[in-house]
């Protein structure tokens, strides 16, 4: 069984992959960061 030559790692294109991955991640991101502030500002402990 030979390995993929598409694999995750040695992707030609991994890089424009990466910048369409991260923008979504970093919505995400912001999305938990405002959630969290939001519950913390309501916590009233």
């Amino acid at each position: 069984m030979g390995v993929s030559s598409d694999g995750p790692v040695r992707t030609r294109h991994g890089v424009t992959d990466l910048k369409q991955i991260l923008p979504r991640l970093n919505n995400v991101l912001k999305a938990c960061v405002a959630c969290h502030v939001e519950y913390k500002v309501r916590d009233p402990s």
